[in-house]
């Protein structure tokens, strides 16, 4: 997979990641006529039952195969008033880091996370057992 996304340019990425945020995949005449209803980052951090925590990682975990996971211990999401916080730690370091997301929505969001953990990432990866 880190091929395929290191290959990728911008845009090519960001059609990557609205097609993983649709239930299908769109035809290129329904993207032209800007029929783009794609699963959002709910950014309120309000909610009954932590939903906002839950829905967000849902989305999110729709990229784990995408190997967002692999160069670190921890990925957390949060997000209150609008903001996107990502608090993380590098899988070889102890100190725990985060990334602020203000004015940024979730396609944006997702390729920097895509850029930042996995296809840029010269992090030491954690071996994983496939089940």
């Amino acid at each position: 997979m880190r091929e395929k996304l290191l290959q990728m340019n911008d845009k090519e990425l960001d059609l990557f990641i609205l097609n993983r945020l649709l239930s299908d995949n769109l035809t290129e005449d329904e993207i032209r006529e800007g029929r783009l209803n794609h699963r959002r980052f709910d950014m309120s951090g309000y909610g009954e039952d932590n939903f906002c925590q839950i829905h967000n990682t849902a989305i999110l975990n729709l990229f784990r195969d995408c190997g967002i996971y692999d160069h670190v211990t921890f990925l957390y999401l949060d997000a209150y008033k609008g903001t996107i916080t990502i608090y993380y730690q590098w899988w070889n370091e102890n100190k725990f880091e985060e990334e602020e997301y203000g004015g940024l929505g979730t396609r944006e969001i997702i390729a920097d996370i895509l850029k930042r953990f996995y296809i840029n990432s010269n992090q030491r990866s954690i071996r994983r057992m496939e089940y």
